[in-house]
């Protein structure tokens, strides 16, 4: 059900579109109107049709489940088709931190050794956080 007070579409492009198409002067404006129009709607239609395609598999977990054996199904669709791609992201980040905390700690050790290359130099390394 779509929400109240929201628009599916911006109507004062169509409304501009069609004023366009009425108002061409040549036959060349005209197609030149109709292409630009028709890429963009088609453009829109193609990303619209994208997202939808990316929640249809979630569809089934608007059916509440009755019997144990459903219940079973129904909860192995919400980790594979909800919970697994909405957590995807946790795990690149989890690795990401340990990759950023092995980089500091090799820097923290190149800048030590670089250090001591200078007299009287000594440079405030900030600690490196943990996970």
């Amino acid at each position: 059900m779509i929400p109240q007070n929201i628009t599916l579409l911006n109507l004062n492009y169509f409304n501009s579109i069609k004023q366009e198409i009425q108002n061409a002067t040549s036959c060349s404006q005209l197609q030149q109107i109709v292409t630009q129009a028709y890429n963009s709607i088609i453009a829109q239609q193609e990303a619209a049709l994208q997202q939808q395609n990316l929640l249809a598999p979630m569809q089934i977990l608007l059916h509440p489940p009755s019997t144990p054996q459903e219940v079973i199904q129904y909860l192995t669709s919400f980790i594979n088709l909800y919970l697994t791609p909405a957590l995807k992201p946790y795990e690149t980040y989890q690795a990401q931190n340990a990759a950023l905390i092995a980089e500091m700690a090799t820097i923290a050790t190149l800048v030590a050794a670089a250090s001591g290359k200078f007299n009287n130099c000594s440079i405030s390394v900030p600690p490196i956080p943990s996970i």
